[in-house]
């Protein structure tokens, strides 16, 4: 048969394979991203391999538990700001989600002043704050999603920001999200969620999560 389509259209079969081949590659990767967290297990000392004690975490800082939903933190030497969230529906004991940021993601609550160091506060493969695109998708090329990041989009990210804050906040312009992808087709019971904003090809914020 090849034979046959070689004589009736010359050489340009191998292309045509060659594309074949190089189309069921990319339908293959699609598929496989979906059903299955292919993100980062950890960020800093934070991790989705077991409970991580709100106490425990927020002792690292120098700070306590004070009844608060999310404990707020900057580190304007390093240039780093971070902000953790508890389960307030389950287990007000146990942090569920991060956010870290080369911007300040806290707003009309206290902020404690803090050291985040910059080589502590990367997932394991080594990926943080000003890591690049092609840093990313080496660590984890099966994104769930790759998409534009609309202006605004990622305001729920600010702690405590009112509906009055208008002044505008940079979040970037691309954003890669790592998650189990949940429809009727791909259902799946997995969680954990790890999202990483880009401006200009470098990452300016980190989200990871284990919780809806």
């Amino acid at each position: 048969m090849i034979a046959v389509m070689k004589r009736k259209f010359g050489q340009g079969i191998p292309s045509l394979l060659c594309l074949c081949l190089i189309a069921t590659s990319v339908s293959f990767a699609q598929q496989k991203r979906f059903g299955k967290y292919y993100g980062p297990r950890s960020l800093g000392t934070y991790t989705h391999e077991r409970r991580v004690s709100l106490q425990a975490f927020l002792a690292q800082f120098g700070a306590k538990p004070t009844g608060k939903y999310a404990y707020c933190f900057t580190d304007k030497v390093h240039g780093l700001y971070l902000h953790a969230k508890i389960d307030d529906e389950h287990d007000r004991g146990r942090v569920v989600s991060l956010f870290l940021s080369s911007f300040p993601n806290c707003r009309h609550v206290a902020v404690a002043a803090t050291t985040i160091e910059r080589q502590t506060w990367k997932t394991p493969e080594g990926i943080g704050i000003g890591s690049s695109r092609q840093e990313i998708l080496h660590a984890y090329p099966l994104p769930t999603f790759s998409q534009m990041l609309p202006a605004g989009s990622a305001r729920g990210e600010i702690v405590g920001l009112k509906d009055s804050d208008v002044a505008p906040i940079d979040f970037g312009d691309w954003t890669y999200i790592y998650s189990c992808m949940i429809d009727e087709k791909n259902g799946c019971d997995d969680l954990r969620v790890a999202q990483f904003g880009l401006s200009h090809g470098k990452v300016i914020w980190i989200s990871i999560s284990d919780s809806e």
